[in-house]
């Protein structure tokens, strides 16, 4: 294998890029077969334990780092899931709020705000896309 005959080449010894090709290859067939297992680990992961088959628990332990991967990877995601949930104050502590703040702002000599994009579209103030959709109109 990898003499001539099997390889495009005219050299007689064996064939470095068929050899390259090959190590490719595996390393794709590698790589997906990794993939795959990853997925099928991800979906036992998320059932209930009680729900889960002997099979998958056996192959749950067969793996416990790549199943600790995933695991950590759904607490950053739920996570970062409820950090994005908008928090809306009652209007007693929105008022509480604002005469801390207005009070802090009389005081100061200096202001300066930084805020995020999102806190017009939380005053109920059209962000930029709404003002061009409506452009267009």
């Amino acid at each position: 294998k990898g003499f001539r005959g099997n390889c495009r080449c005219n050299s007689l010894r064996p064939c470095v890029m068929r050899s390259l090709r090959e190590r490719k290859e595996d390393g794709s067939a590698q790589r997906r077969l990794a993939r795959e297992l990853r997925q099928r680990l991800k979906l036992i992961v998320k059932k209930e334990s009680v729900c889960r088959t002997e099979n998958e628990v056996k192959l749950l332990s067969q793996w416990p780092s790549i199943v600790n991967d995933i695991e950590h990877g759904m607490e950053l995601f739920q996570r970062t899931k409820r950090r994005r949930l908008e928090v809306v104050d009652e209007p007693e502590v929105i008022d509480r709020k604002s005469r801390l703040l207005a009070e802090a702002l009389r005081q100061s000599k200096f202001v300066a705000v930084y805020t995020g994009a999102g806190i017009s579209t939380a005053a109920a103030i059209p962000d930029y896309r709404y003002i061009e959709l409506v452009a267009e109109d």
